[in-house]
């Protein structure tokens, strides 16, 4: 890897060398770690792979030193938007003022994380009503 690739827009930009390195492959697989962390990031992308990054913790302490946490996005996700979208799955669409009261959140505030979660595409919003991808 190349050591100034915080500011690429994609992870696989950092791999050294041509971007034929990875242009080539059938799929490509980047593991990362952070200094001081037990998380390992893992950057999958490929012709006949889905695309994906997965969050691995590593304890050596451990009988099994590797455990799968899931998908990263939804791992570092804060707990307002797991709760979200935990009740879209069990409700289906529904208002930001549903949503709100029966979350017991403050109604403003979860339109605009509403919003900012369209946005990001982790859900969808029709007609007033916000569902599941």
């Amino acid at each position: 890897m190349r050591k100034n690739v915080k500011d690429a827009d994609d992870v696989f930009d950092g791999v050294l060398g041509s971007t034929g390195l990875t242009g080539t492959a059938d799929a490509t697989i980047l593991a990362q770690r952070g200094r001081q962390t037990q998380e390992i990031v893992i950057n999958i992308t490929g012709r006949d792979v889905e695309e994906q990054r997965l969050s691995v913790k590593f304890d050596l302490t451990n009988r099994v030193p590797f455990h799968l946490l899931g998908d990263t996005e939804t791992v570092h996700m804060s707990e307002t938007r797991k709760e979200i979208i935990k009740y879209l799955e069990e409700h289906g669409a529904t208002t930001p003022k549903d949503l709100a009261s029966a979350l017991g959140k403050n109604h403003s505030t979860t339109k605009n994380i509403l919003w900012a979660m369209v946005k990001e595409g982790l859900i969808s919003n029709e007609n007033g009503k916000y569902k599941n991808r």
